[in-house]
């Protein structure tokens, strides 16, 4: 995008007062760019939502940008994801045309530091009404994490923060585990980033003293070990519905600990790309493998390769001579005491090992406690005789979303 369809954009959200989302992700808009655009939004009375991610906006962009947040109050969500934060981008002499790329090097420490030092002070005035800032795929050193971690407590109106693969080293961390412990964010994202164990350690002390926060993304955090720290914080928190563990090389025994501690926690009902290896959950994607009729690729036909778990072992075996073993399909864990109960593994019987077996349990007593409340709050507004009690029941269960349409036409939310 040029800059005559730059000036153009900025004059349409200038004048409009019917668009809500400005959506500009990918379209090369620069520092200058940037400074069309802030002059516009400081008019403008009715964008929520902004999306400049992945232009080179630059530590001169994101200034213009927040100069923009200290007038404007109806702006809700700031995408900047991969703006180049600490770089600068370079202007042409003023004898070159504009066609001729422009060079882009590395800021000194202190010019890095204008953007988001801009961006932080305006946030910790609480000049502005952000409650979802997205810094995802920016290059931050220790001062810029210190800085903003400082403004996010400070500020109460930000509720998601994004700072997926920022390259936090382990100072960094532990100002976000300062944070943590003291915002009220919701929604944290921290994927990408690699936490050590101690970093993970006191990530969990943060999160059993935190009592806001209900979604936190550890994917591809190379958790390993630390994910057994994580798992404790799990057992005390009351809060968290959301935590994405995907991706950090989890073994076995991982997991059975995560199992173990999740298993004394009601709330949490995701756990994001993360694979239960019990015994039971085996078999079932063992039983969906032969349903599709996989097949092996040609190139391995010859050989089947056994792997044991438990001791850790693989061995390799002529697939002709040795046969396939057979399916057991009572390895199941809901069919217990029927045909085939005989094969399941201590871990199950102890009712802690299979995960989605725990956020099953969890998502159906959410569903409970909302029909329960709605029950409540209905008899009595409506009385025990109501025909709309009568007709659910003590025992129907309802999802939130259903229960919450009800509510608006029953004019009820604000009574429970």
């Amino acid at each position: 995008m040029g800059r005559k369809a730059i000036a153009a954009v900025a004059g349409l959200v200038r004048d409009s007062k019917s668009l809500e989302t400005l959506a500009l992700y990918l379209n090369g808009i620069d520092h200058q760019g940037a400074i069309m655009l802030s002059d516009s939004l400081m008019c403008n009375t009715s964008v929520t939502h902004l999306d400049v991610g992945a232009n080179p906006l630059g530590s001169h962009g994101v200034f213009s940008l927040a100069l923009a947040l200290e007038r404007n109050t109806t702006l809700r969500t700031l995408d900047i994801r991969g703006c180049e934060l600490a770089y600068n981008i370079n202007v042409a002499p003023p004898g070159l045309p504009e066609t001729i790329p422009t060079t882009r090097t590395y800021q000194k420490k202190k010019e890095s530091r204008v953007g988001i030092e801009k961006l932080c002070s305006t946030l910790s005035a609480k000049k502005s009404a952000i409650t979802t800032l997205l810094l995802s795929f920016n290059q931050l050193d220790d001062r810029h994490i210190q800085n903003l971690c400082n403004a996010v407590v400070k500020n109460p109106h930000l509720l998601h923060l994004a700072l997926v693969n920022c390259q936090i080293s382990p100072r960094g961390m532990g100002y976000i585990t300062r944070m943590v412990q003291e915002s009220k964010l919701e929604g944290l994202e921290l994927g990408l980033n690699a936490i050590e164990r101690k970093a993970a350690k006191n990530l969990s002390h943060a999160i059993k003293a935190n009592r806001s926060l209900t979604y936190i993304d550890l994917t591809q955090c190379r958790l390993g070990g630390g994910v057994c720290a994580i798992a404790e914080a799990l057992a005390h928190n009351t809060t968290l519905k959301r935590i994405s563990l995907g991706g950090n090389l989890l073994e076995k025994q991982h997991l059975s600990t995560l199992a173990k501690y999740l298993n004394r926690n009601n709330t949490v009902e995701e756990l994001g790309q993360l694979v239960c290896r019990c015994e039971s959950c085996r078999a079932r994607q063992l039983d969906t493998l032969k349903k599709l009729q996989w097949k092996m690729p040609k190139a391995v036909k010859g050989t089947a390769t056994a792997i044991d778990d438990d001791n850790k072992t693989n061995t390799t075996q002529n697939a002709n001579t040795t046969p396939t073993p057979k399916l057991n399909r009572g390895l199941n864990h809901e069919r217990k005491g029927k045909k085939g109960a005989k094969n399941i593994s201590e871990d199950d019987k102890k009712g802690g090992w299979c995960l989605e077996r725990i956020l099953r349990r969890n998502i159906l007593q959410r569903r409970r406690r909302c029909a329960s409340t709605f029950l409540l709050g209905l008899r009595k507004r409506a009385g025990s005789g109501s025909a709309m009690l009568r007709t659910m029941g003590s025992s129907n269960i309802l999802d939130r979303g259903v229960l919450g349409e009800i509510l608006e036409l029953a004019n009820l939310r604000g009574e429970f």
